[in-house]
C-alpha cells in the first residue's frame, strides 16, 4: 500500500516526480535498475517515502472508547503544531533527516521495545520499489484531475480508490527491462 500511496502522491505532484527522476538518473551510475547500494546517494527518494508514510501511515485503527492509547501516528504526523503545512505533500521537509524517527514527532514503525523489528526491511523494500518504478517508467495519469487521495477506514490504511496510471518504459531502460 505504501508504494501505491507514494506513486499517487508523486503523480499529483509532477514537479516532485521529476525531481526524483532526475536524482535517480544522476545517481544510479551503473547500467541497471536501482540497487540497495544506490540508496545512500538517493536522499530525495528517502524523503519522498518518509513524507508518504507521514501522511499515509500503514496502520489506521479505529480506537474504541476506554481503550488505552499509546500513539496515533496519523494524528501526530498531521499535527500543525509539529509540522509546517502538515496536510501538504512536501518531501523536502525530510532533507537532512537521516534516521527513521524524530523523537515522538515522526515514528513510522512504533518506538521503544514494541517497535517493529522488520522496519529496516520494510523501508528498504518500499524505497527500492518506488525508486525502480520512477527510474524505469514514465508515468501518466488516466484522468486529467488529481488522483483521489481519500483513504478507506480499515485496519490498514488503503486508498479508497485504487491508483490507475499508465506506465511507459523510458527508452534508455528498455534494454535493461527486457533482460529482467
Amino acid at each position: 500500500m505504501a508504494m501505491e500511496w507514494a506513486m499517487s502522491a508523486l503523480l499529483n505532484h509532477p514537479d516532485k516526480l521529476e525531481k526524483l527522476r532526475e536524482e535517480t538518473r544522476f545517481n544510479v551510475k551503473h547500467k541497471g535498475v536501482i540497487q540497495e547500494s544506490d540508496l545512500l546517494s538517493l536522499t530525495y527518494l528517502r524523503c519522498v517515502i518518509n513524507e508518504t508514510l507521514r501522511l499515509y501511515p500503514s496502520g489506521n485503527y479505529e480506537i474504541p472508547k476506554n481503550t488505552t492509547l499509546f500513539a496515533n501516528a496519523w494524528a501526530v504526523h498531521r499535527e500543525s503544531e509539529l509540522w509546517e503545512d502538515a496536510e501538504v505533500f512536501k518531501p523536502e521537509i525530510f532533507e537532512g533527516f537521516l534516521g527513521d524517527r524524530d523523537g515522538y514527532r515522526f515514528f513510522l514503525f512504533g518506538v521503544g521495545r514494541r517497535a517493529c523489528p522488520g522496519a529496516g526491511f520494510g523501508m528498504r523494500t518500499v524505497v527500492l520499489a518506488v525508486g525502480a518504478l520512477v527510474q524505469c517508467f514514465e508515468w501518466e495519469k488516466v484522468d486529467k484531475g488529481d488522483i483521489d487521495m481519500t483513504h478507506a477506514f480499515s485496519v490498514e490504511m488503503a486508498k479508497a480508490e485504487p491508483l490507475v496510471a499508465l506506465p511507459k518504459p523510458w527508452p534508455d531502460m528498455v534494454p535493461i527491462l527486457s533482460q529482467l
